[in-house]
């Protein structure tokens, strides 16, 4: 059954801003636009710990991500931004 854990308060949105779905063993999120950032955050970072999924901190318009096997690692730091911005934290 989809619970809808955020709704919009504007009469214009009555439907929910987020809904979650039990999948076979997962959630399936479906994410309406619109939502304010920090409310986005606030949803990522749960589903990111409750999955205990790799999250890698990094400054605004810096992507890092992880990939590798057992015997070799690789990490990827990709800058979305125009200015020099620096990851110190592999």
């Amino acid at each position: 059954m989809a619970r809808a854990p955020h709704r919009y308060d504007d009469s214009f949105f009555a439907e929910a801003a987020v809904t979650r779905n039990a999948f076979g063993e997962g959630d399936v999120y479906y994410i309406g636009g619109g939502l304010a950032e920090d409310v986005l955050k606030a949803l990522a970072s749960t589903i990111v710990n409750k999955r205990k999924i790799c999250h890698i901190e990094s400054e605004p318009g810096v992507e890092v991500y992880r990939r590798g096997t057992e015997e070799k690692q690789y990490w990827f730091v990709l800058n979305h931004t125009a200015e020099n911005r620096m990851f110190l934290g592999m």
